[in-house]
């Protein structure tokens, strides 16, 4: 049965291509038989949200930003950064995370602001002006 709701999740979001990094290691963790209770449980929360039709939740919860399972960050749908580490920290680490994702998306306003082509080239050139 639980094989049967991963190969849904897969199915309804491009193998897995949509779904954020957390979210795929929760089909992952599914299919693999190690999953603990509170992993069971948002399984199969991932579960219904994505029958109910998957929306990827914003990147640390900054409007507009997501992230893509191989660590592309995205402003409405536009790439524009790449996040190679994981977000599964605390601390400060994960403050400077967040402050860094704060900026990406002001950078990305200001470029919507200016009628500037939003993409990583230009979000850079944005930052080091």
């Amino acid at each position: 049965m639980n094989s049967q709701k991963c190969s849904e999740i897969l199915q309804q979001t491009q193998d897995g291509d949509l779904l954020t990094s957390e979210d795929l290691r929760l089909v992952e963790g599914m299919a693999n038989n190690d999953l603990n209770p509170k992993g069971i449980n948002a399984f199969l929360d991932l579960h219904q949200r994505v029958k109910n039709g998957y929306v990827k939740p914003y990147f640390l919860g900054v409007e507009y930003l997501t992230r893509d399972s191989e660590g592309f960050v995205y402003w409405k749908n536009q790439k524009v950064d790449h996040y190679d580490h994981d977000y599964f920290c605390s601390g400060w680490y994960m403050e400077q995370m967040q402050m860094d994702a704060e900026l990406l998306a002001r950078r990305c306003q200001y470029m919507e602001k200016h009628d500037i082509p939003i993409n990583t080239a230009n979000q850079i050139e944005v930052a080091l002006n």
